[in-house]
């Protein structure tokens, strides 16, 4: 798939968020965040529409992109995360003892 303007444009602004704000700082976010910083910038992109500024229209488009980028990759972090502590803690619990006449016992 070739690269396009629009995805150049958005990876550009996902770099410069990333100067910005760490991988820590978007980790604290919640869904209802995420959702919040997209529906801010999707509204300055309404209101640039309504003024006919197609420059804050697609700006602002751009700018959503990259914070729902912005979202998953922290999504992804924190459940990577997450299934770790799960394996290590699951990896730490002892055997269960099988009593006998149970699946599995002897």
């Amino acid at each position: 798939m070739p690269m396009t303007q629009a995805l150049d444009d958005v990876i550009a602004e996902r770099y410069k968020q990333r100067g910005h704000w760490t991988d820590f700082h978007d980790d604290e976010h919640n869904a209802h965040d995420w959702a919040a910083i997209l529906i801010r910038y999707e509204g300055l992109a309404m209101v640039a529409a309504e003024h006919d500024d197609r420059e804050g229209y697609r700006l602002n488009l751009v700018k959503a992109a990259a914070v729902a980028l912005a979202a998953i990759e922290s999504y992804d972090r924190v459940a990577l995360q997450q299934a770790a502590l799960h394996d290590d803690f699951a990896s730490d619990m002892p055997e269960a003892p099988v009593a006998e006449g149970f699946p599995g016992g002897h």
